[in-house]
């Protein structure tokens, strides 16, 4: 039989991320493009949050939802898309508004990166500022549009 091979049109990446933890000030943590991170504990080392890129693939619209569990106004975390151990274009960046426990949502809806077969490609989350107590995630979901 012939015919196509696959979906065709663009699709989305999700990866989820549970049990996280307490991000401080020069924390980063490595999560994988798609599947789940259970925990912050492998998380530190970026070859076991890498994946390989098994075909040509662009991805933008970056997008990512964190549930705090704790923090000060103004901590700042940084969300990045990775391609072979380098920040690509794509981030994300929320700023506390609320003591304690929040919600907060965001999306790069500008950058797209492409990625080769064969690239290593992961998701990168950092703790750049604290103001007070440091910023505890309780859940992550990050996604991408992929063509």
């Amino acid at each position: 039989p012939s015919g196509p091979i696959g979906p065709a049109g663009p699709g989305f990446v999700l990866t989820n991320a549970g049990a996280t933890g307490t991000m401080n000030v020069g924390t980063t943590r490595f999560l994988p493009v798609t599947g789940w991170q259970a925990g912050w504990g492998s998380a530190t080392v970026e070859n076991l949050g890498q994946q390989i890129a098994p075909i040509a693939l662009t991805f933008s619209k970056l997008l990512v939802r964190a549930v705090f569990s704790a923090g000060s106004i103004g901590n700042v975390v940084v969300f990045k898309f990775r391609i072979n151990g380098v920040d690509a274009t794509q981030i994300v960046t929320f700023t506390k508004l609320a003591l304690g426990a929040e919600t907060i949502q965001g999306q790069d809806i500008v950058n797209s990166d492409a990625v080769a077969i064969g690239d290593l490609i992961d998701t990168t989350v950092t703790g750049v500022t604290n103001v007070g107590v440091a910023s505890d995630i309780s859940t992550i979901q990050i996604s991408y549009k992929t063509a």
